[in-house]
């Protein structure tokens, strides 16, 4: 019989006999790399918006200060074409981060989604985001063009909003990444 002497940590320990690992604990520390929210990454990747913003959902219940969880389940419901249910996820984000570029951004493209170009460009002028700076060169035009009485359409909006974008998550060096 092979004797050899294994010590454990009071963590380790402890951890075996609640069933917890030293990865899950950790995990919980911090959100981003929690399981469930490696998972809903993933998801969101592959295009599997539902299933996402399931687990988005999860994740907001248990850790509320999570504020990248909100901004991936409004980006899941926008995808899925709940404009309302991602306004009101995105609103959530506002009341802890009143200024958050991204979640102002997402919340105007909700409403340009829903027809309403004036309600769409009423948010974008709060939507100060130079550390993307295509998308606020691209906001700053649409501010001018409203202002020159050429306001574009609500389709056009949602189609300007989702170019740029798309535009942004290319460039290289980008501050952070839509979705």
């Amino acid at each position: 019989m092979d004797s050899k002497k294994s010590t454990l940590s009071r963590r380790e320990l402890f951890g075996r006999l609640t069933g917890r690992s030293r990865s899950e604990a950790s995990a919980e520390r911090s959100p981003d790399q929690h399981p469930s929210t490696l998972r809903a990454d993933e998801l969101l990747r592959a295009g599997d918006y539902q299933k996402a913003s399931e687990l988005y959902a999860r994740l907001t219940l248990r850790e509320p200060d999570f504020l990248e969880a909100y901004r991936k389940q409004g980006w899941c419901y926008l995808k899925l074409a709940k404009t309302a249910e991602a306004r009101q996820v995105l609103e959530k984000l506002l009341e802890q981060q009143p200024e958050d570029a991204t979640a102002l951004l997402y919340i105007a493209l909700s409403h340009a989604m829903d027809g309403s170009a004036e309600n769409a460009v009423t948010v974008l002028r709060d939507v100060h985001d130079y550390n993307r700076i295509v998308v606020q060169r691209e906001v700053n035009l649409i501010q001018f063009l409203t202002d020159s009485a050429e306001m574009p359409s609500a389709e056009d909006l949602v189609e300007r909003i989702e170019r740029v974008i798309a535009e942004q998550n290319r460039m290289p060096g980008t501050v952070g990444v839509y979705f």
